[in-house]
């Protein structure tokens, strides 16, 4: 009896007809757009190339500072002690200035703390100057920083913790199938353009609870998932054994992996015909070959966080200062192979909570928590970024990185009780940029936030996360990320791209 199957039935002729689906599974290809001659994945369609950043203003990289918690504005990036925002009813920057437990008396405890005044930054767009806050030091003494800064301010309605962080971090409502972390999406576009490329995207975090969303690949490749590093502020056991496989092993799985992949191919074909899932196959073997290669450039040490004191007392991690050093470590020291970093910051450990997970969530004693650690965040990450005229090489340089400060929500204008901390504020918080094409003339306000602590002309969090993707050149509208209808307002993706460029980034291309 003959093996051969009609040509008009075959399931070789029925995978041609739909080779998309197939290239889609295929390691570092993401889709059938080579096969084909259709674009990349990523790429801006030919009618709106003219809304692409040029690769002058592109960044070449990102590192995203995840503020874990909750950032407070009112303290930080959006202070004023104009009388008409909150002083009748001790709100806002007026809520901690006299009291049990006041900004006065902690402040004067840390040096990294300014107190007064209050510093003047711009205008927001009810033409109301907005001024940086005590604890934005040592992020507001950093003039090369703040000449081109760009503030937004965020609105969303959203309050638990877990499904702001995955709102926040991705764009989407948790849930969602095509919920994706950016650095995923980054990494999708890296398969289709720079293939060779291992491991160009990662996370930083203690555990995969705290930030699970940054590593989610929804309908992207699995090969596109970031490079999750846990930092527990001990030497990585990983690390140490990282060795090269001897050659005659390499050979043997190598050749074990061929003869089983044959068994879930259709011959002559290529790629999985009865099984997709063997792409993680092929992501493990990427993610390994990314930890031999990043081994020659972090170390155990690098792990490894140093003990200190606070006004509180000692703490015995300071996670911010490690995964800032690795994060600007992997950036500039893998040949540019590196270009999404997602730091998921919780401060510094004091060993009554794992790992500081309680983070900057302060419901309790905010003014003493606060002073405490928010100066030490902006410490650490203005270490690694170089001033003007230092060029040093192991650290970021503006004109390369995108700096992106997000977090999940803010914290309440008014004080949390009697507790004296400040609860969950999604419906008016703020994020910023800096670097890469947010320059000298992207320096600004996006929004207002007015008297009554509510959002004027706000962002959503998928405009901002979508602003990532274009500042580095790719196209955010796919099945697999945004749609243009996403950004609200947007009839037509000319439209989403024009306020994603003009509004967003500031940037007109």
């Amino acid at each position: 009896m003959s093996t051969q199957i009609p040509t008009a039935l075959s399931r070789r002729g029925f995978l041609s007809a739909g080779a998309a689906l197939v290239g889609s599974f295929a390691i570092g290809r993401g889709g059938d757009s080579y096969a084909t001659g259709k674009l990349a994945w990523g790429d801006y369609p030919d009618n709106l190339k003219a809304y692409q950043l040029p690769s002058t203003l592109q960044a070449k990289n990102v590192l995203e500072l995840f503020v874990l918690g909750g950032l407070s504005p009112w303290e930080t990036f959006y202070g004023s002690d104009d009388p008409a925002y909150g002083k009748a009813t001790d709100s806002m920057w007026w809520s901690f200035q006299q009291g049990a437990s006041n900004m006065p008396y902690w402040t004067a405890k840390n040096p990294d703390c300014k107190y007064p005044p209050l510093l003047d930054f711009m205008p927001d767009s009810l033409g109301h100057m907005v001024k940086f806050g005590t604890l934005a030091e040592p992020l507001r003494s950093r003039a090369d920083i703040l000449e081109r800064l760009r503030l937004h301010v965020v609105s969303h309605g959203i309050y638990p913790h877990d499904f702001a962080r995955a709102l926040a971090a991705t764009g989407l409502a948790g849930g969602a199938p095509r919920l994706a972390g950016i650095g995923t999406m980054v990494g999708h576009y890296l398969m289709e353009h720079s293939p060779t490329l291992i491991a160009p995207t990662y996370v930083l975090t203690e555990g995969p609870t705290l930030l699970p969303a940054a590593t989610r690949v929804g309908f992207h490749p699995v090969a596109a998932r970031p490079l999750e590093l846990r930092v527990t502020g001990n030497p990585s056991p990983l690390f140490q054994t990282v060795e090269p496989v001897p050659t005659p092993v390499q050979k043997l799985a190598q050749a074990m992996k061929a003869t089983y992949y044959q068994r879930h191919s259709w011959p002559g074909m290529g790629g999985h015909v009865r099984s997709a899932s063997l792409s993680n196959l092929d992501s493990i073997d990427a993610q390994l070959a990314g930890l031999d290669a990043l081994s020659k450039v972090l170390t155990p040490q690098d792990f490894v966080s140093p003990a200190g004191t606070s006004t509180a007392g000692a703490y015995i991690h300071d996670l911010t200062q490690t995964k800032m050093k690795m994060a600007a470590k992997i950036l500039t020291q893998t040949g540019g192979a590196a270009r999404h970093v997602t730091v998921v910051d919780t401060g510094f450990s004091t060993g009554d909570t794992a790992f500081g997970v309680a983070a900057y969530d302060f419901h309790t004693a905010f003014v003493k928590q606060a002073v405490d650690r928010y100066p030490p965040m902006w410490k650490q990450l203005c270490a690694v970024i170089n001033q003007p005229g230092e060029a040093d090489p192991a650290k970021i340089d503006l004109n390369q990185t995108l700096v992106v400060i997000n977090t999940e929500f803010g914290r309440s204008p008014e004080p949390q009780d009697w507790q004296l901390g400040r609860n969950h504020h999604p419906m008016a918080y703020v994020t910023a940029m800096f670097g890469g094409p947010v320059g000298k003339a992207q320096k600004g306000i996006v929004g207002a936030i007015d008297a009554d602590a509510a959002p004027v002309g706000a962002l959503t969090p998928v405009e901002t996360r979508m602003a990532v993707l274009v500042a580095l050149g790719i196209y955010p509208f796919s099945k697999e990320t945004f749609d243009y209808a996403d950004v609200p307002g947007a009839k037509t993706p000319e439209e989403a791209l024009t306020k994603l460029n003009q509004i967003v980034l500031g940037v007109k291309p």
